[in-house]
């Protein structure tokens, strides 16, 4: 990782903790291409010019920790996740292409406790510069998550149960018969995050939480703060689950009768 730049070259140079997110260190153009447009790669194309590097982290958390004031890049703190990030920051400063990122972590025992990824951006050579202090992408909603602080009050005597995958939550408007609450999950941010990135904060915290649905979603904003908030759910008996059988025995059947 190259953490700590200087200033050198009439480069933009940022030093530092990067809790807040991406940090680009170079020369910012206009942004040509979204970040799904973005190409990464090992060889960055002919014709294109480097930018800057790009560097991201987040700390894992463990899996029994609570989630109280937890950040949304924390809970969904993964390679993969900091991959979308630099792809999000790339096009946020005018790149094309992101040369394959470089990640390191750090270990306690088995469990990883923090990850960090870099990639240098390039983009065309042909962009229109922009100042030092570029514009805030407007598709940005991955670098919502260092913003937004997720809550989670369990139901009175549920246990916890194992994480699911994010993509396999369903958001529902009432609960569902056959369903038991898991508690309650909150989604907040001071710094003028979309709902989108809430509700997604939501789902992610329903998946690290083992529920299966997130219901009755309700958002507020007050002034630059936005709330969104809900309940998490998870069938009473798992799928394919083998229920009790009541046995009862002839005497007492024929005593009925």
């Amino acid at each position: 990782m190259r953490g700590n730049w200087s200033v050198a070259g009439g480069l933009l140079v940022l030093s530092g903790c990067m809790a807040s997110g991406v940090r680009f260190a170079g020369s910012r153009q206009t942004a040509v291409a979204t970040p799904d447009g973005v190409v990464v790669g090992v060889r960055p194309p002919a014709g294109a010019r480097q930018l800057g590097r790009a560097s991201v982290e987040c700390t894992p958390l463990a899996p029994d920790e609570d989630v109280a004031g937890v950040r949304l890049s924390d809970l969904s703190c993964s390679a993969r996740f900091l991959r979308s990030a630099l792809r999000e920051g790339a096009a946020a400063a005018g790149g094309t292409f992101l040369q394959e990122p470089e990640c390191q972590d750090k270990r306690s025992a088995a469990r990883i406790i923090w990850l960090g990824c870099d990639a240098d951006v390039w983009g065309p050579a042909d962009a229109k510069p922009e100042g030092a202090a570029a514009r805030a992408a407007p598709f940005a909603s991955v670098q919502d998550a260092w913003h937004i602080s997720i809550d989670f009050w369990p139901a009175p005597g549920r246990a916890r149960a194992t994480a699911r995958d994010e993509g396999s939550i369903a958001e529902l408007d009432f609960p569902r018969v056959g369903q038991v609450r898991l508690g309650d999950v909150s989604a907040t941010c001071d710094e003028g995050c979309a709902e989108h990135s809430l509700r997604q904060g939501l789902r992610a915290v329903a998946a690290w939480l083992g529920a299966t649905s997130l219901v009755d979603v309700r958002c507020i904003q007050q002034e630059q703060t936005t709330s969104c908030v809900g309940s998490i759910s998870t069938p009473e008996h798992e799928e394919g689950a083998i229920l009790p059988v009541t046995v009862v025995s002839q005497a007492a059947s024929s005593a009925r009768d």
